[in-house]
């Protein structure tokens, strides 16, 4: 009847808004973390190592706390290679298991367990060195630690450099995961065919510049993309 009508337009209209204010605060993280990115560049340019570090600390707690994680462009820089694939993945999610000051090692076996399952991680093996992996399974270790805290925003830097066919498609399902649970993904790639595969909008930067803004489904293909950025 009519005023069940009513309750669904307005149910509809409640979920369009919740939706809406997701995505606000998504883009409001983003821009918040990327405003102390710049921060610490200038701080590199000026040579000001004191507050470089003192940036650093700040910008890496504050990002996790924000529910942020970061996929660098060099494996090196996304997991302590000398420590094993378990310490790696707890690393970022100490918090969520520590109970009075004692860290609840039966949660993490469990955690780890999970998500190496989860990426599908070779072998499985929690106790083995980072730097044992191969490359593609480094990769899925540093989505592992973030999936593990159930971060809201990825940031990802060439997210499948170097890494073999079956791999990249492993970690492009889980990116589309993370954003299909309601997450965010922040990507720059220089491969045209990925961000084309991935991506709902793309930024085409040309020389520093914002050149061009591609959004799904009409101009998001690669040789839109190679044009955009004066391939």
């Amino acid at each position: 009847d009519e005023r069940e009508e009513k309750k669904d337009v307005l149910n509809m209209l409640l979920n369009q808004n919740n939706e809406k204010c997701q995505r606000n605060r998504l883009y409001r993280r983003i821009r918040a973390e990327f405003s102390i990115t710049f921060r610490i560049i200038e701080d590199i340019k000026r040579d000001d190592h004191r507050n470089l570090s003192k940036q650093l600390h700040r910008f890496t707690a504050d990002a996790i706390a924000a529910g942020i994680g970061m996929v660098p462009g060099e494996r090196a820089l996304g997991l302590i290679m000398n420590q094993s694939v378990r310490d790696n993945i707890l690393l970022p999610n100490l918090d969520a298991l520590t109970r009075i000051g004692w860290l609840d090692r039966d949660a993490g076996d469990r955690l780890v367990a999970e998500v190496m399952e989860l990426v599908d991680i070779r072998p499985r093996r929690p106790d083995l060195k980072a730097s044992a992996l191969s490359g593609g399974n480094q990769q899925k270790a540093i989505l592992a630690k973030w999936l593990a805290r159930r971060v809201a925003v990825l940031l990802l830097d060439e997210p499948t450099q170097g890494i073999d066919v079956a791999a990249k498609a492993q970690i492009h399902a889980l990116i589309r995961d993370v954003v299909a649970r309601g997450g965010g993904a922040l990507i720059h790639s220089s491969d045209l065919g990925e961000l084309a595969r991935l991506c709902d909008r793309v930024l085409a930067v040309r020389q520093g510049r914002i050149a061009a803004t591609l959004e799904r489904p009409a101009s998001l293909d690669e040789p839109t993309l190679s044009s955009a950025i004066g391939g």
